[in-house]
């Protein structure tokens, strides 16, 4: 989008520079309408910043939420680029010294380590299970890397004894331990006291394992078993903690040259910056989409601002005519204005833009429980501000090109007397060549692109707009425009669910579109029915003048009414629609823990040197059954995982991915519910039955792009290619940390360097609550490093996370409200001035303030509740018809509809349509009489 704005600003913008430099007639009049109006000039720079403020804000909300999770590679890696599994690790280590003395790679240093789970505690009941320790040399550690601050081991002592250990300060919270306090490292029967004998901050390799120790510290006093405690190669590139990250693939590639194809290189910094990026990418497009409707609001605002900025001015401008000037250069002459306004729209709009996203930055915080140190901090680039600035500003000049395009065709003497001017054949036939001209289009780009989703929702509507400036000279203007925007209506309302296959993955910017149809087509239509409800209204209050001056109005305007309820009604719609998708999504969350847990209440991980066997839950009183799986690890090909989970430019064939071991017993009590599975099977049920019967079957996760049918492969024992064809897919995995889910007859497969993981899933047994439980089985297997969570309280997690950022999506969406709100007054303040003659009038024939007041607040609650009604019915329909009916949200959903808050809402929007109007009506009330005899036009 920002390179279609700087295309139109390149073709719009020289132009009018060309003028100010070389045209001083142009130059002169256009830069005298602005300095002789600063009010009105006020008025259209604020109209116009809003749109450039609010695309501005989703960009920086967008680099807030990247930037955030970018700085996870400060707290947990610092220098730690990659790590490289290795089975001699001294050899290995020589290898890769000498690779780097050689000079010119990109790798800076590189260091052995070795690396385990184990639960620790403080011996007086406090635990943490499952936390990473380092066995490291001290005095290498504190060379690897470039900056020593970066790696978090400013306090590393020089040399650390068998009996000491250094921890985290986020351990040392944890567990209550400072300096010269004792720690206890417990993995199954055995138990390892420590003096704790530095607390590290937790950033860079202290962030990233909690626990530092001596060599040989756990390893020679665990039992040995293969993959429990590994050996690795700690490796960081030139370049610092973001710098080396651009040299990571380069490192990979290296690495893998150096130490062969089997290597297993885990790029553990590449993975939380592509996270990062991912995350700020989304959260701009969702940001920058729902903005969009408040956008298209505030460039109706514009619309209207200079169309009665023209109309006020009709007789000077047909007094230019009748000089000469002729109607392109009358067009260079609103140019220069535009353009001057823009740009002082543009420098504002960035400043708000960047205030609103620190708002919502700030409304954000402590929402979103990614861990206890993950926080939100405002976070601007600049490519982000010259992106809004060159929209904002693109947005603004195409308006005003648009709308001067119109208004200078204007009857020369009828601009001189201020008057109406009568229609002209010649006018009919030319909007009548265009429309066909524009169905034409329409209908080839429907034939030739039909499978794009843009094209395939768009062109229907643009075909039969197209048609009513033709069907008007047969059928008469009211039923022209009511059966082509019926149409459209109705296309844009079922076209999700006509065409299945086509929107089956729906980009979320096509439902922006979407909204912006059913609002324009729906207020087309109300518009060519305002007469009869106005008729009815007069009918009711005959006995007030007020409102029939209030409405006489809304009926002379009928095209700026039209714009109004538009912009008002595009506020309230999206306002609803993410409403209703907050209390959909919110009551689903009882399913979702059916869902993920099957019939299951508790998933329950232990160490890897004494895991809990299933034997010992289903011997307790408090747990109904139990059933235990194998999480893994297994070299696996597919380039749709590559694409999901990293960016390596060297393409590697084989990744080590996590899998998960299925059993009969697993298929046969309860699994989790699929999202998606194969047509030859009948149920959930008889597809994880065949997976755990069939070596060749898989299931995938859901969001990684994968689909029913295709396939991955994978190494086997034997180092062969197996392929496996995906007969399901599962949208619970990153829930419990798995990966695909491989039939158990594929155990050869997992990869003996990393020791295989038990993971429980357990069911609570009648009268006990699924906390008691959890607590009891952290207290009970303390020594198995036992660490379990509750379906029900990690969905919860989840569910408030998204709760938050729609509410959060609800806040951005309220400026537009406030968009909607100076809208209307704007637009009323400006009809004050438009018609001070009339209003003043009307004062010297003796009508009261209280009736030109009354008057206007009678306008504006026409535009309001017209608007309001529209857009929470469209709101209410559209979202039940993607929510329900479309497979752009690929889940069974119960529509809901949150009655309390759209009364609230429709009761807010009358009551700030009301306040809007009050300062304008207060004005037109003040108007005095006088004012008839002084002004001449």
């Amino acid at each position: 989008m920002t390179y279609a704005a700087v295309v139109v600003l390149i073709l719009l913008v020289p132009p009018v520079v060309f003028d100010l430099g070389f045209r001083p007639v142009i130059r002169r009049i256009g830069l005298r309408d602005v300095l002789r109006r600063p009010g009105e000039a006020a008025l259209v720079v604020f109209g116009s910043m809003l749109a450039t403020a609010l695309i501005t804000g989703s960009f920086v909300v967008g680099d807030s939420f990247g930037t955030s999770y970018r700085v996870r590679a400060e707290t947990y890696l610092g220098p730690l680029d990659l790590l490289v599994t290795s089975t001699n690790v001294e050899a290995d280590l020589r290898t890769l010294t000498a690779s780097r003395a050689a000079g010119g790679g990109p790798i800076e240093s590189v260091m052995a380590v070795r690396e385990g789970e184990i639960a620790a505690t403080d011996g007086r009941g406090r635990t943490r299970p499952r936390t990473r320790f380092w066995e490291l040399d001290p005095l290498e550690a504190r060379a690897f890397g470039d900056d020593l601050g970066a790696s978090g081991l400013t306090r590393l002592p020089y040399r650390i004894g068998r009996g000491e250990a250094v921890v985290n300060e986020r351990l040392a919270r944890g567990l209550d331990v400072t300096p010269g306090d004792d720690l206890e490292l417990v993995a199954g029967t055995t138990i390892v006291k420590l003096r704790v004998a530095a607390v590290l901050p937790e950033r860079g390799i202290a962030g990233y394992a909690p626990i530092l120790l001596a060599k040989g510290t756990l390893s020679d006093a665990l039992p040995h078993r293969p993959g429990v405690v590994r050996d690795l190669l700690a490796v960081s590139t030139i370049g610092g903690t973001y710098g080396g990250a651009d040299r990571i693939v380069d490192a990979e590639r290296l690495i893998v040259a150096a130490l062969g194809e089997r290597t297993t290189v885990v790029s553990v910094k590449s993975l939380i910056l592509d996270r990062a990026d991912r995350v700020g990418e989304e959260a701009t497009t969702r940001f920058g989409t729902v903005s969009g409707f408040t956008v298209a609001a505030a460039v109706l605002l514009v619309v209207n601002l200079f169309v009665m900025l023209a109309t006020e001015r009709k007789v000077e401008l047909g007094t230019l005519r009748a000089l000469g000037v002729r109607r392109g250069q009358v067009r260079r002459i609103f140019a220069v204005e535009g353009l001057v306004f823009g740009l002082l729209a543009t420098l504002l709009g960035l400043g708000v833009g960047v205030g609103i996203a620190a708002l919502v930055i700030r409304l954000g915080q402590g929402s979103f429980g990614i861990d206890e140190n993950f926080r939100l901090r405002l976070g601007v680039q600049p490519y982000s501000l010259l992106s809004g600035a060159a929209i904002g500003l693109a947005i603004s000049q195409l308006t005003v090109l648009v709308t001067t395009l119109r208004i200078t065709r204007i009857n020369i003497v009828a601009a001189i007397r201020d008057a109406v001017p009568r229609g002209s054949g010649g006018d009919v036939r030319r909007w009548i060549v265009a429309g066909l001209a524009l169905s034409g289009v329409a209908a080839t780009g429907w034939l030739l692109t039909s499978d794009r989703q843009l094209t395939a929702f768009a062109a229907p509507i643009v075909f039969v707009l197209g048609l009513v400036p033709l069907l008007i000279t047969w059928i008469g203007r009211k039923a022209a425009v009511t059966l082509c925007c019926g149409l459209g209506v109705v296309w844009a309302s079922t076209a999700f669910g006509i065409l299945t296959s086509t929107f089956e993955k729906t980009d979320i910017k096509l439902f922006v579109v979407q909204g912006i149809a059913l609002v324009g087509l729906s207020s087309s239509i109300v518009a060519v029915f305002d007469g009869w409800l106005i008729a009815a209204i007069r009918a009711v209050t005959r006995r007030f003048v007020a409102p029939r001056l209030g409405l006489a109005t809304v009926q002379a305007r009928p095209v700026r009414t039209a714009l109004l309820t538009s912009m008002y009604a595009l506020v309230i719609f999206t306002l609803t629609f993410t409403a209703i998708l907050n209390t959909v999504l919110k009551q689903e969350e009882p399913k979702d823990i059916a869902r993920a847990g099957g019939g299951h209440d508790v998933v329950l991980f232990s160490g890897r040197l004494s895991p809990v066997t299933t034997e010992q839950l289903r011997a307790r009183r408090d747990v109904a059954s139990a059933i235990g799986l194998t999480d893994g690890y297994a070299m696996v090909a597919s380039a749709a995982l590559n694409a999901y989970e990293a960016k390596h430019a060297w393409d590697p064939e084989f990744l080590r991915r996590p899998v998960t071991l299925v059993t009969p017993e697993l298929a046969a009590n309860a699994p989790p519910e699929l999202a998606e599975r194969s047509k030859a099977f009948r149920s959930d049920a008889e597809t994880w039955a065949h997976v755990a019967a069939d070596a060749s079957a898989v299931i995938v996760p859901k969001y990684v792009g994968l689909e029913v049918g295709e396939t991955v492969r994978i190494l086997d024992r034997s180092d062969r290619p197996v392929t496996l064809e995906i007969v399901g897919l599962s949208d619970w995995n990153w829930l419990v940390g798995a990966g695909l889910y491989i039939s158990e007859k594929q155990t050869g497969s997992l990869l003996p360097e990393v020791s295989p993981l038990r993971r429980q899933y357990v069911a609570a047994a009648p009268g006990t609550t699924t906390d008691d439980l959890v607590r009891a089985l952290n207290a009970d297997y303390v020594a198995a490093g036992a660490d379990a969570h509750s379906f029900a309280a990690d969905i919860a997690a989840e569910s408030s996370e998204t709760e938050a950022f729609i509410q959060i999506l609800q806040g951005f969406l309220s400026l537009g409200l406030l968009v909607g709100i100076a809208g209307l007054a704007i637009v009323l303040i400006r009809s004050v001035r438009e018609r001070r003659r009339q209003l003043a009038t009307l004062r010297a024939i003796g009508f009261g303030p209280g009736v030109l007041r009354n008057a206007f607040l009678v306008e504006a609650s026409f535009v309001g509740v017209q608007g309001t009604v529209l857009g929470i019915g469209l709101g209410v329909l559209s979202a039940w018809q993607v929510l329900t009916m479309s497979t752009a949200i690929a889940r069974d959903l119960d529509f809901a509809v949150p009655m309390t808050f759209l009364a609230i809402l429709a009761i807010s929007a009358l009551l700030a349509a009301l306040l809007a109007a009050t300062f304008p009506a207060l004005q037109a009330a003040r108007t005095p009489p006088a004012e008839a005899l002084r002004l001449s036009g």
